[in-house]
Parts: structure tokens; C-alpha cells; sequence
């Protein structure tokens, strides 16, 4: 493989992050700057989120420990640490009820996916999950059998050498031995981020409508950077091994060139979670819309 492909990874990824910097200095979080309300249920949904990171990161460490497979479970760590985390997201929304005789307004907005995720947010969350779906799917169609049989752990390709057109096989590649139990998991987690937003979008409204519209925003941002940040995390490393194992003797074909924008945008989606987490806990909340 061509060094021009991690090249190009590493200056998008450098390029993303200083824009991200950037932007979350001058502005804070995207849709909004507005600081969190605080209120009881708001304290209430931290507490669970905490529970849920510690919970979410003891069960992740258990499946690198326990779950053997050629690094299978370290492979699958962010995805089940984020199944955790949602799933918790989910349960605290699900779970938070108005006082019983509290008097409670209607708001005068209609409320939606969009105002409670934020544009920006739910897009960016959106678009890598997909990103990572393509390069997964890509190292399912590309990969072969290792020379134990194995599924989809080798790479074997062609090379026309001074000698003659010799079978050249790369291994370990990211293909279905991995890419079909991350994409399963990944399909449990845009599910369960899904079903927290519906659950905060189509919750009762709290007597407070700024409280109301506060937890509504953190929980959305919650669920969209843990969503955005998993994902993230979980395909650019796996698009940085198909640019590093592809065998230089095969040339540069073109998905080559689409992995590694991929790894590209992958890294720019994770520094982008890492910046709102950041401006997040420096007491700002996208403002609801």
C-alpha cells in the first residue's frame, strides 16, 4: 500500500480538528450556546449517565478480558461500552415523570427528533454511523478465508511481479470475522440511540418548561455524541488497517481512495463528539429548536 493513504488520514484528521477546536471555542456547542437550567430531574439523568459509563466501561473491559476471537473483544469494546451507556440514556428518560398535581404549561413549539438532537448533531451522529457501515461492509466484500479457513480474516489478491502473476494473501484483514458482529452491534446501538430520542422528544413536559427544555437538550446530546463517537472510534481504526495491509503489489485500486476518506471523515466525526463532550462540560447545552 501506497504511505499517501495514511497521509491523507492524518492531515483530514489534523485539518478536522483544528476546525473543530475552533469553532467550539468561538461558538461552544453548535445550534446554541445557552447554559443547562439545572434542575432535580437534570441532576437525576447525570447521575444515571454516570452509572451508566462506569457500568458501560466495567462490562466493555470484561469482554476484552473474557471474549476470545483474535482481539474480537477488544474489536467490540466501544460498541458494547455504547449499548450500555444508551441503553441507560433510554431508561432515565423513560423513567422521569412529572410530580403528581404539579401544573404544567404546553409548550408553544412542536417538538421533534430535530429539537431535540439538534440539526447538527443528529446529522453528524447520522452520517457515521453510515460512513462506518460502508467501510465495514467494504472489508466484508473484500475479504477471504485465512489459512485456517477462518472467514473473512485475510486479504488475497494478485500481483503481476517479474517472475509472473503471483497469489499474495494479507492477513489479519478487517472482514466478516469482524465486520459482521460490529455491524450487528452497531445496528443495536443507532436503534437504542434512536428509541432515547423518541423516548426525550415524546416524553410528558415537565412543569418547568426551561427545565423541560434543557434535560430534553442534554439528553439528545447525550445519546448523539456517545452515538457519533462509538462509531467513530470503531471504523477509522479498522480503515486505517485496510490502507495498511493492502499489499503494495497490488497497486491502488479505487476503494483504496474511498477508505481512506472514509478514515478521514471518521476521525473528524470523533474530534467533533470530543469537542461538544468538552464544551458540554464546560457548562454549555445546544439550545433546543
Amino acid at each position: 500500500m501506497t504511505p499517501v493513504f495514511p497521509l491523507v488520514v492524518a492531515i483530514l484528521g489534523g485539518i478536522a480538528g483544528a476546525v473543530s477546536i475552533r469553532f467550539v471555542r468561538r461558538r461552544g456547542v453548535p445550534d446554541g450556546d445557552a447554559v443547562a437550567i439545572e434542575s432535580p430531574v437534570l441532576e437525576r439523568y447525570r447521575r444515571w449517565i454516570m452509572g451508566g459509563v462506569v457500568v458501560g466501561s466495567i462490562t466493555a473491559l470484561l469482554g476484552i478480558l473474557l471474549v476470545t476471537g483474535l482481539g474480537l473483544g477488544l474489536v467490540l469494546a466501544p460498541m458494547v461500552f455504547a449499548v450500555v451507556v444508551l441503553t441507560t440514556s433510554a431508561l432515565a428518560v423513560a423513567t422521569i415523570r412529572p410530580r403528581q398535581g404539579a401544573r404544567r404549561q404546553a409548550p408553544l413549539a412542536t417538538r421533534t427528533l430535530r429539537s431535540t438532537a439538534g440539526t447538527t448533531d443528529l446529522t453528524v451522529a447520522l452520517t457515521t454511523v453510515v460512513v462506518t457501515v460502508v467501510v465495514l461492509v467494504t472489508g466484508t466484500l473484500a475479504g477471504s478465508p485465512d489459512d485456517l479457513g477462518r472467514q473473512g480474516r485475510a486479504l488475497t489478491v494478485f500481483c503481476d511481479m517479474d517472475d509472473g502473476l503471483h497469489v499474495i494473501s494479507s492477513s489479519p484483514w478487517p472482514g466478516s470475522w469482524y465486520s459482521l458482529p460490529l455491524l450487528i452491534v452497531l445496528a443495536i446501538c443507532t436503534l437504542i440511540g434512536l428509541g432515547a430520542l423518541i423516548l426525550a422528544t415524546k416524553r410528558p413536559v415537565l412543569p418547568d418548561l426551561e427545565a423541560d427544555a434543557s434535560f430534553r437538550r442534554i439528553a439528545g446530546h447525550t445519546v448523539t455524541c456517545t452515538l457519533t463517537f462509538t462509531a467513530a472510534v470503531t471504523g477509522a481504526p479498522i480503515a486505517f488497517r485496510m490502507l495498511s495491509a493492502y499489499p503494495d503489489c497490488a497497486g491502488t485500486p479505487t476503494f483504496l481512495w474511498a477508505i481512506a476518506t472514509a478514515g478521514g471523515l471518521l476521525v473528524c466525526s470523533a474530534v467533533y463528539a470530543v469537542g461538544q463532550v468538552g464544551a458540554a462540560l464546560a457548562g454549555r447545552a445546544p439550545e433546543a429548536r
